[in-house]
């Protein structure tokens, strides 16, 4: 569950536009105000206040600044979750392997299934396309743990061992749970299918 200071960091680091154009409404009505204050006995105090205006435009630069450049745990789960699909739609078993924990287990129309036996199911499909359609998150801050809830396309060959598996299209919802590292960065150490077909297409 996000946090209050999780809604913070979002706000501030992740979407901070809210915050931006309120800040360019401010300046355009210190503006506005400045200019008609410049007829009247207080036209000091409406150049103080159209110089002042100014600040706000700084302050609204200075956050998208440290937006761009601050990289939220959220944002880095997020790109790291883009990297897997990327990975697996790529045929990159590499790249799955750096960011999938040694001991990561899955859970797939019921049957469970361990880090090896995950490998050999993934490596007998050849992977056509994956197209991310939709992305949840959720953090549990005590363990440091982040849930990514994505629901995805996935056009796919071969087979997947005592199930009916991935052959064709599918559209599925998969919940994949993300540890920090001790190095730092993020691993999968959870995969957990929520759904497929008819039912995940009309999800919203």
């Amino acid at each position: 569950m996000l946090t209050l200071a999780n809604l913070v960091e979002s706000l501030l680091f992740e979407r901070p536009w809210p915050i931006v154009v309120a800040l360019v409404v401010v300046w355009a009505l210190m503006r506005l105000v400045g200019v008609r204050l410049l007829t009247e006995e207080r036209a000091a105090l409406g150049k103080r206040l159209r110089t002042a205006s100014w600040g706000m435009l700084l302050i609204a630069a200075a956050l998208l600044g440290v937006a761009w450049y601050v990289q939220t745990p959220c944002e880095q789960v997020r790109a790291s979750m883009r990297q897997l699909l990327a990975a697996v739609e790529a045929e990159d078993w590499d790249a799955f392997d750096r960011l999938t924990a040694e001991d990561a287990t899955a859970r797939y129309l019921g049957v469970e299934f361990t880090r090896a036996a995950m490998d050999r199911q993934l490596q007998g499909l050849t992977v056509e396309d994956i197209t991310l359609l939709s992305e949840a998150d959720a953090c549990d801050e005590a363990r440091d743990i982040w849930i990514t809830t994505v629901r995805i396309r996935v056009e796919a060959g071969g087979s997947w061992e005592g199930l009916e598996g991935l052959a064709g299209l599918d559209i599925s919802v998969w919940g994949i749970q993300w540890q920090r590292r001790e190095g730092g960065g993020w691993e999968a150490v959870r995969f957990e299918h929520e759904g497929s077909g008819t039912d995940a297409a009309l999800t919203p």
